[in-house]
Parts: C-alpha cells; structure tokens; sequence
C-alpha cells in the first residue's frame, strides 16, 4: 500500500495502490504502508524504507527482489530470505503474524501482538525488536543490524 507520487496522482490528491511487490513500488510512492497478513508492520518514506527497512518482513521482500544482472557471480549472490509458509489469515498464529518465519523471533513475539513504534520520525514499525518496552529486545536488534552488514 503506498502514497503515490507525481505523475501518478490524480487531480492533485492523494492516491492509494495496493501492489505485490516493492520492485514497482519504489518508483510510483511517496510513503509505503508494508502489511503481512493483513496487518500493517512498518510504514515508512520511500527513502527511509528502502535506505534502512526496520521490520523483519520488509527486509526480506527487499532481498527478494531479483537482481536484474547477468552475471553469474552477481545472480550467486541472490539469495531470497523469505522461508517457510504464508500462515492462514483465517487462523493466523498468535503474536506477531511473522514470527512463524522470522529469523530473529523470541519468545515474547509469538505471545503478544507488536504494538507500532516509531523509530525514526515517521517511520514506524510494529516489531518486538524495536519495543524499549520489551525485556531483552535491545540485544536481539544489535544482532538483527549486525546481520545486514
């Protein structure tokens, strides 16, 4: 989901698309909306979510964005970090909906729901790792960062 931007706004408003991947979205939004499950999990500029993507979920659709070279040294190095399966949105699990595929899940994320917060401004993400209000969680979001590098 995501604002869209000039050319692609109408009559000087404001208006909504939803897309299935950010490889479009990049280029058409202002702000992006990242949803799993039907559940809004960060939202973010344009700039600020594909310069430094906070939750779990959109990390992993970045990176599984194709790589459109080829190179074979350069198309080795993709590699697709979304594993596991979509759980049903009619029983979706408890917590946070990722937690089931996420690499970083503690204990606490599948027991309660991520509130949102906001991280940077306007950016704001709904995951445990960025809650100061979870025990423990500082840690786990050092070792998420020092994994991106």
């Amino acid at each position: 989901h995501c604002d869209v931007r000039p050319p692609y706004r109408s009559r000087g408003g404001t208006a909504r698309r939803v897309c299935g991947t950010l490889t479009v979205v990049r280029h058409i939004c202002d702000r992006i909306v990242v949803m799993y499950l039907g559940r809004v999990v960060e939202v973010a500029s344009r700039e600020q979510l594909y310069a430094n993507p906070r939750h779990p979920y959109t990390q992993a659709l970045l990176a599984a964005i194709p790589v459109a070279n080829p190179d074979a040294q350069v198309q080795a190095g993709f590699q697709p970090e979304l594993q596991g399966e979509v759980p049903s949105p009619v029983d979706p699990p408890s917590g946070c909906p990722y937690h089931p595929r996420c690499k970083f899940a503690q204990a606490v994320c599948s027991e309660r729901v991520p509130a949102s917060i906001a991280v940077d401004g306007a950016h704001v993400v709904a995951c445990h790792l960025h809650d100061p209000a979870v025990p423990g969680m500082g840690a786990a979001a050092v070792v998420r960062e020092a994994s991106r590098s």
